[in-house]
């Protein structure tokens, strides 16, 4: 179907009909026919190059995954005139726009790619001598020819590939490419850069807590899940949503599902906890292909709910999933532009605004970006205290802030340490929220004692729930 697709987008774009069966092609003479490996070092050449006579490379990309090779660069979520005027002004050597492909079906993608390309035309001719190379960029433009030949070529033959297109596009060629995302970076000459952390953006001493959000349910993406849990479990809650009640029960059921994970994402997130929302990991399917889909968009528009609910800002968002990433991106967060900065890891792209990877990906980009904090446990504390000879007081804490308040001010003023303890009816009565106000202000109070240069007299905190 996908190859039926592009057909369609090459046949529209260059207005050649393709007819006939294609041409059946052994990968091995491919690649036996191939010349030596290039002697020298084309991305400089490319970079070298007058990019004011060069061609803008827009990129048409399935999922922001595209972008996992470039930085400094916009991506678009909107196609309309005005915003493709705008960038065609910049005169940018390239810009993404992120189409979503992926989620649609084949006549639905056929009749957005004509809409795309009309409007680009269009938007075009205001600004003037401008020229442009349309590139279709995808997970799915690779399930066409050949997705092993694609993987073999190396980056060096790219870049002396995108020289040679060069060269030919200022003879007069036209071309329109159907790549993988390692393309782009070769043909406008980026040179890689290290990875960007917090300190790098400026929000490493943010104070709410990070949004994780997966909504892939292949093998790989849970084998990550599970690396993350168990790299980054101290520092990460987790929120698991049914995917059963999301889009197979009544609206009721799945109303209550998004208002629980929205409230207590709500409370983590502002008691400075990275959080994890992810779907049950059992596959769901319908009786036909449309049937599936129509689950699929069920499950991604919950999530959007879910983030788009959120009144906490998070620290930063981390969205796992070609079509989660793109739907939080466009629906939740509601991004009309967003500029790749960089990547948080070796092929997961960072945009500021602001899925892909092996099995660890996940938990090295969150353990990058997590803030650690730790409390002291009771054992510990305990522990502690008989080996010191002392006692640590245990306070009950009810249904309010002050009695919480209470607690930590008194241990603050004597340097003391001190447990804030948690009575099965109160915890009934409070719930999360209760918990996550004793977490929070825990928290704050041994971060002013750091501040204060007091670390090491006292106050370390503890949570007990006290079951009588």
């Amino acid at each position: 179907m996908m190859l039926l697709l592009w057909l369609r987008v090459y046949e529209t774009i260059t207005g050649v009909k393709v007819e006939g069966k294609l041409l059946v092609v052994k990968k091995e003479e491919v690649l036996c026919s191939l010349p030596p490996e290039w002697p020298s070092d084309t991305i400089d050449g490319i970079c070298a190059l007058d990019q004011s006579n060069l061609k803008t490379l827009i990129v048409l990309d399935d999922d922001p995954t595209g972008t996992q090779t470039v930085h400094d660069i916009e991506v678009l979520t909107e196609w309309n005139f005005e915003p493709l005027v705008e960038q065609f002004r910049k005169r940018p050597k390239c810009f993404f726009i992120l189409t979503n492909f992926w989620a649609l079906t084949s006549e639905k993608a056929t009749a957005l790619i004509k809409d795309i390309c009309t409007n680009l035309h269009t938007a075009a001719n205001p600004v003037g001598n401008i020229d442009y190379t349309i590139v279709l960029r995808g997970d799915s433009t690779l399930r066409g020819h050949f997705p092993e030949l694609m993987q073999l070529v190396k980056e060096t033959w790219l870049a002396v590939f995108a020289a040679g297109m060069i060269q030919a596009e200022r003879k007069g060629k036209h071309f329109i490419c159907r790549t993988a995302a390692s393309f782009v970076s070769a043909r406008i000459g980026i040179i890689p850069k290290a990875p960007i952390l917090p300190k790098d953006l400026g929000i490493n001493k943010e104070k709410n807590g990070g949004l994780i959000v997966v909504g892939s349910y292949v093998p790989k993406t849970t084998k990550q899940v599970e690396e993350l849990k168990l790299q980054c479990g101290q520092n990460l809650k987790s929120i698991e949503i049914s995917v059963d009640k999301l889009s197979m029960k009544s609206l009721e059921e799945r109303e209550e599902e998004i208002n629980r994970a929205t409230e207590m994402a709500d409370v983590f997130l502002r008691a400075s906890k990275d959080t994890l929302i992810m779907t049950s990991r059992e596959l769901i399917t319908g009786k036909s292909p449309s049937e599936s889909m129509e689950i699929n968009f069920k499950v991604s528009s919950a999530l959007v709910e879910i983030v788009r609910r959120i009144t906490t800002r998070p620290r930063y968002n981390l969205a796992k999933g070609g079509i989660t990433s793109s739907d939080l991106a466009t629906k939740a967060l509601e991004a009309k532009c967003a500029k790749v900065v960089g990547q948080a890891l070796a092929g997961v792209p960072l945009w500021q605004l602001g899925n892909v990877g092996d099995t660890r990906a996940l938990a090295d980009v969150v353990k990058f970006w997590v803030r650690p904090v730790r409390l002291s446990s009771t054992k510990e504390l305990l522990l502690d205290a008989e080996r010191g000879g002392y006692a640590v007081g245990a306070f009950n804490v009810y249904n309010n802030l002050e009695g919480v308040e209470a607690v930590v001010a008194a241990a603050a003023e004597e340097k003391s340490l001190a447990i804030l303890q948690i009575h099965p009816s109160a915890l009934k009565q409070g719930g999360i929220p209760l918990v996550a106000c004793c977490v929070a202000a825990a928290t704050e109070a041994s971060k002013q004692q750091k501040s204060t240069g007091r670390e090491g007299t006292g106050l370390r905190k503890a949570i007990a729930l006290q079951w009588t």
